[in-house]
């Protein structure tokens, strides 16, 4: 038996309008809008379902603009303020001698070399930078945390 346009519709409205039950959404006051109809009804159960779904975004994102640590020219490790997610963090410095800004790159040795950062998941709150900074220097790290 061949399934028609029709059955498709009313299948994935059925999908929307059982996840949108599991979610605790009801339509009743939709359904006391001038002009609601099964269509209305489902544009509008669908941004309602939407926006209870959870998303990433930027509180996700954790920015120490300093990590803790001495800007002394020898110290090369820092603290962070929370623990990183997995890998997920970058490194920017910014040197005041060229005053350029650097990314540094992921390192999997420590002590990193110039240019380069390590940080271990199995240490999530520290970094060690190949390159000491200076009092003048930047230092940015962005990492992702859970909420």
């Amino acid at each position: 038996m061949a399934i028609n346009h029709r059955d498709e519709v009313r299948t994935a409205r059925r999908i929307l309008n059982n996840k949108a039950t599991t979610l605790g959404i009801t339509m009743d006051s939709e359904r006391q809008q001038p002009g609601a109809n099964q269509r209305t009804l489902s544009f509008q159960a669908l941004k309602l379902v939407n926006d209870a779904t959870p998303r990433a975004d930027r509180e996700q994102l954790q920015l120490d603009d300093p990590p803790a640590g001495a800007f002394n020219g020898g110290n090369t490790a820092f603290t962070l303020s929370r623990p990183v997610t997995g890998l997920n963090i970058h490194v920017i410095w910014g040197d005041s001698a060229t005053p350029q800004t650097i990314p540094l790159i992921k390192s999997n040795t420590n002590p990193p070399v110039s240019g380069e950062f390590f940080f271990d998941p199995g240490d999530p709150t520290h970094i060690v930078v190949g390159n000491p900074p200076l009092a003048t220097d930047r230092l940015i790290a962005i990492y992702r945390v859970d909420q």
